[in-house]
């Protein structure tokens, strides 16, 4: 399985969820078994809910310390810095799943004197990079992915956005994309009678709807964006 691939790559990472045993078809013939290292706070996704729910604001040093460790996986993954081996001898590795759901908590800064640290996980749609043959049959979550990775073009320039991507939701709540009922009802008024298959889910709009970040740095009351921007 590619998790187990991917995993056994990247075990001296302390960024990626640590593999601790692998049993093919075990509990059956049908299913195989893994072993992951225990992760006692959720996910990020989780994490972020919980502090949403309880009206407590994501801080800007929440986001740079989830940015950094990120990004030291990244680094790791498509270049292997840290791994021991020489840049030339790596093969660079896309994750093209990273979302608040993949990432895993170890310990979190709800409890006191803990702080966030965290573990990027769930390699079931990765692969290896090969500039000359990056498209693929596009798997993972729209609303993380970068208009060429929605196109099947998968690179590690991807992960950097899903990344963005992550850090643009802490500090706004919402994915860096216009709104896609907004946009399916423009491209419904701009295509009088057409009906493309698969527009029933909502998912087709996610992966077509235009992209566009907001600034974090910006007060939301001096640009708000709207379909024609």
């Amino acid at each position: 399985p590619g998790d187990i691939t991917f995993l056994s790559e990247t075990a001296s990472c302390e960024r990626i969820i640590k593999l601790l045993g692998y049993q093919p078809q075990w509990p059956n013939q049908f299913r195989d078994g893994v072993i992951l290292e225990y992760c006692g706070e959720g996910d990020l996704f989780k994490y972020f809910e919980r502090r949403w729910t309880n009206h407590i604001m994501v801080t800007e040093d929440t986001m740079w310390r989830v940015f950094t460790q990120l990004m030291e996986a990244l680094a790791y993954l498509h270049q292997g810095h840290g791994s021991g081996r020489n840049k030339d001898e790596w093969k660079p590795i896309v994750h093209r799943d990273i979302k608040p759901e993949n990432i895993m908590l170890v310990s979190s800064d709800n409890t006191p004197g803990s702080v966030l640290n965290l573990k990027l996980a769930d390699f079931g749609v990765s692969a290896f990079y090969d500039p000359n043959n990056c498209s693929f049959v596009n798997k993972g979550t729209p609303t993380y992915q970068p208009p060429e990775q929605v196109n099947g073009k998968a690179t590690p320039a991807g992960d950097v956005w899903a990344v963005g991507a992550i850090i643009h939701f802490m500090g706004h709540g919402v994915r860096p994309h216009v709104n896609t009922v907004d946009f399916a009802r423009e491209w419904r008024k701009a295509n009088p009678g057409v009906t493309p298959l698969g527009s029933d889910r909502k998912s087709y709009w996610e992966q077509r709807a235009t992209r566009l970040a907001i600034p974090l740095n910006q007060d939301k009351k001096e640009w708000q964006p709207t379909y024609s921007d």
